[in-house]
């Protein structure tokens, strides 16, 4: 189930960006990050009233970790759709995919989580995909 929802959750990221892309040229980048939020609250109250969330789920909900985890994703989505109008998709897609490796990096170092040698090996690897997608030196790494 949670594979599925990781890769439910990757293409609709996708089926994102593409649209911003596409609306990049007409609308500037608060608009559609407003436009986004628009779209996320109403889907966002369905599912917490399908589910029958109570108002303790609400409380912790407004605690400091959901609020900074909160505000580091909108710093994140910020920062991607300012680079999108700038990049092409399949190299901004490539640069989103160097994220398992800082994941990793911040569950071991921060978190104490073990990853093992074969996580590391495969990071290492996925990390020099990576870098051969974007092809370091080419204009994708211009300022």
């Amino acid at each position: 189930m949670g594979i599925t929802l990781i890769v439910v959750a990757v293409f609709m990221m996708s089926i994102q960006e593409a649209l911003f892309k596409l609306f990049s040229a007409d609308l500037s980048l608060w608009q559609i990050f407003t436009l986004r939020g628009l779209l996320a609250l109403p889907l966002l109250f369905i599912i917490a009233l399908v589910q029958g969330h109570r108002r303790s789920v609400w409380r912790e909900a407004l605690s400091k970790w959901p609020l900074l985890r909160s505000l580091l994703m909108t710093l994140m989505f910020i920062a991607m759709y300012s680079a999108i109008p700038f990049l092409n998709l399949s190299t901004a897609a490539a640069g989103i995919y160097t994220a398992p490796v800082f994941v990793t990096l911040m569950s071991a170092y921060m978190i104490g989580e073990s990853v093992g040698i074969r996580g590391w090996i495969a990071i290492v690897v996925g990390f020099r995909g990576v870098v051969v997608i974007l092809q370091t030196g080419s204009d994708a790494f211009s300022l």
